[in-house]
């Protein structure tokens, strides 16, 4: 599974790959509602293909930034799961945080463990609750928090931890398990 942080600096990912379901071209691309006590958070989803290496290495993700639209979207790693009922492994989103720019994930230090990340793809939605939050070193693979009475993690967060000014040396990660899928509106 490829790791890293967003916002040009990051790390590679653990040492293997998750086998997972992979998305049809047509519903790969999906939305994300992050309920907070200080409000919703509304994303849109693009799938990212981070570079695996054969030892399972990967190289840094730094989701698209190039104009304002790519700073606002956030990425999944191809690589992971499909966001899916029942879950077929977990599923990592990448977004940016920034000071300067109208960013994905720049307010998901708002997000606390019992709050809801709601994910709508072309065929269903489903409602994850956030279990655990922590921040994981740049330099080295991405640690997810573990979750209290659960044995694995269905969705994972990821930005940038800023400190002083714009630099960063941790990634806040928020750990997500599934709740109830229900059937996608139009």
């Amino acid at each position: 599974m490829a790791t890293g942080s967003p916002g040009g600096s990051s790390s590679p990912g653990p040492k293997s790959a998750p086998s997972a379901s992979k998305a049809p071209a047509a519903q790969a691309g999906f939305s994300l509602l992050i309920q907070t006590r200080r409000g919703d958070i509304a994303v849109p989803v693009a799938p990212f293909t981070a570079t695996v290496h054969p030892d399972g290495s990967a190289d840094p993700i730094d989701p698209p930034h190039s104009n304002p639209r790519g700073w606002a979207t956030a990425a999944w790693i191809a690589q992971s799961a499909y966001p899916s009922a029942p879950p077929s492994g977990t599923s990592y989103i990448y977004g940016h945080a920034c000071h300067y720019h109208a960013c994905s994930f720049t307010r998901l230090h708002d997000a606390t463990p019992a709050d809801n990340v709601v994910v709508r793809t072309s065929s269903s939605q489903l409602t994850y609750q956030i279990c655990a939050t922590g921040l994981s070193p740049k330099s080295g693979n991405l640690v997810v928090p573990a979750c209290k009475n659960h044995a694995h993690v269905d969705l994972v967060l990821v930005t940038c931890q800023f400190e002083q000014g714009d630099t960063s040396t941790n990634n806040l990660v928020l750990a997500a398990t599934l709740l109830e899928p229900t059937p996608a509106h139009s």
